[in-house]
């Protein structure tokens, strides 16, 4: 098997591995731990909200759903570009507002913030790539004995 096509196949299991391994994490910290604490919805929605307005909300949310279909269908939306709604720029604390607002998408969130990460990754970039060593190291690599 060809080296890039081996090293493609690697990265593609990686990436598989460390989706699944934020999907977990999400749930038990978020979720369980979150139950414990208080119910999600009840956080987002504040304590006077109405019954309905609760359960419409974890409907809408997907935590009725067993965990193996919040897997699949996060795998799903993943692989269509959709990162799901911001729960902190889509959501009224309000009662009243709270199901009237279907939620800002976070994909927008993520490019308005992108060129400040890059300028914040610009130093290190630069300390690196002007560093003696970088283009040793970066030579082994290409050649195998990195």
């Amino acid at each position: 098997m060809p080296y890039l096509l081996r090293r493609f196949m690697q990265s593609l299991t990686l990436l598989f591995f460390l989706i699944s391994f934020v999907f977990v994490f999400v749930f038990v910290f978020v979720f369980v731990v979150g139950r414990i604490i208080g119910d999600p919805a009840l956080i987002m929605l504040g304590t006077s909200a109405s019954e309905t307005a609760l359960d419409q909300l974890r409907e809408n949310l997907g935590l009725n759903e067993p965990i193996w279909q919040q897997y699949l269908v996060f795998l799903s939306e993943l692989m269509h570009g959709d990162f799901g709604v911001s729960f902190r720029y889509g959501f009224s604390m309000m009662p009243s507002d709270a199901l009237r607002s279907e939620g800002t998408p976070v994909l927008p969130i993520v490019l308005s913030r992108l060129p400040a990460t890059f300028m914040l990754g610009k130093p290190p970039w630069y300390l690196l790539f002007h560093s003696p060593w970088c283009w040793v190291a970066l030579r082994r690599c290409i050649r195998g004995r990195g």
